[in-house]
């Protein structure tokens, strides 16, 4: 890192800052939870077994292990090189400048922290119900498949935007503040880290589906080779009377 870098960290520079930041967070919860809201909206219409139940677990790792990982980035970033405080003192801005500089770092960085803490404070939206409907008045399992997959499709190119807005702002603004360059790097992180995680649940939801309907279709064409070995020994044992039927089930 070049000892000339440009960086504010005045009380005009800082607000804007923290917005980058928290706006971007703010923006992937809520088309985080915009995704959940669909999903539920989904599962109120289909009430599809193992989609509503993957739903409810994919919630269950959002809030637990997933946030915990999110966390773990952030705290990386901030023990690391890369953090603000880290880079000030590195340049040894607290010298030049005084300690203001450094404080406003660490001020600075915990309202980033907290942010993040806001947004896994907001719950997803789950359906609920337990009642099971006939999946043709949804559309059927064809409809079902393709809503998801593009509700996710969609979440994984408005995720890949929003990383892209977040770099250019960083690499357009950081020419004139390093700091953006600095934030820029952990929310580059985390917002990977939320494209991953739901590629993962969209992969384990197809894979779900996928081999339950290999499973459905398994034992229907198990069922049928036992019917039809059943109706062909009861057309035989009938005798000539239903040898015409007893033809119907010849393998």
């Amino acid at each position: 890192m070049a000892d000339d870098a440009k960086f504010s960290l005045s009380e005009e520079a800082c607000p804007e800052l923290e917005s980058f930041f928290t706006d971007a967070i703010n923006d992937a919860t809520q088309k985080v939870l915009s995704v959940f809201q669909e999903l539920s909206e989904i599962n109120s219409n289909a009430r599809y077994q193992i989609v509503m139940n993957q739903t409810r677990e994919f919630a269950d790792h959002y809030a637990d292990e997933f946030s915990t990982e999110v966390f773990s980035l952030f705290d990386k970033w901030y023990d690391e090189g890369e953090s603000i405080h880290q880079f000030i003192l590195d340049m040894e801005a607290g010298q030049d400048q005084g300690d203001e500089s450094v404080t406003a770092a660490y001020d600075l960085e915990s309202n980033m922290r907290q942010s993040i803490a806001d947004a896994f404070a907001q719950e997803p939206t789950l359906y609920e119900g337990s009642d099971r409907v006939d999946l043709s008045g949804y559309g059927g399992k064809e409809k079902l498949f393709t809503d998801i997959d593009e509700l996710l499709q969609n979440f994984d190119k408005e995720l890949e935007e929003a990383i892209d807005d977040v770099e250019s702002t960083a690499n357009d603004k950081g020419e004139d503040n390093q700091i953006y360059v600095n934030i820029g790097g952990i929310l580059s992180s985390i917002l990977t880290a939320y494209k991953s995680f739901f590629e993962g649940f969209k992969e384990g939801m197809s894979e779900n589906l996928s081999e339950h309907v290999s499973d459905n279709n398994e034992n229907a064409m198990s069922k049928v080779e036992t019917d039809k070995e059943q109706l062909k020994g009861t057309a035989e044992n009938a005798g000539e009377m239903l040898k015409g039927i007893s033809s119907l089930f010849q393998l």
